[in-house]
């Protein structure tokens, strides 16, 4: 009987020191247990979207748009304007500024990236782009 429990005890040993062998390759990253190779990130992009709505009570609006940035028109709901802006981008942040003065709307966007502003105006309403 003491033979049985020797011969267990070494037999619990070895699997011990097996399992602890293997993790510690594993872990250190000599392992191959999972052979996909490394990994590693080649690119990020990024989308922003956002949607401003503003009380509009002038008679025209004015869009002046700078920069690497399309500007939509379209029609909306009476006695305000909507600005949305979606901006896509990957590498360093994009440099948006967007301002009213009165009745002008001033947009610049400089950046490696997609920018479109759509802008819709109560029916009627003249819109000037410059």
């Amino acid at each position: 009987m003491r033979a049985f429990r020797i011969i267990g005890l070494v037999f619990t040993a070895l699997v011990v020191v097996v399992v602890a062998i293997a993790v510690a390759t594993e872990v250190s990253g000599g392992g191959r247990f999972d052979a996909t190779g490394d990994t590693a990130l080649i690119s990020t992009t990024r989308t922003e979207t956002v949607t401003d709505v503003f009380l509009f009570s002038a008679p025209d609006l004015i869009v002046r748009a700078s920069g690497e940035v399309t500007v939509e028109l379209g029609t909306g709901p009476a006695g305000q304007v909507t600005v949305r802006r979606e901006v896509t981008w990957s590498g360093p942040s994009p440099d948006i500024t967007q301002s009213w003065t009165g009745r002008t709307l001033r947009v610049d966007v400089r950046c490696l990236c997609t920018a479109k502003y759509t802008v819709t105006v109560p029916q009627g309403v003249p819109v000037q782009r410059r």
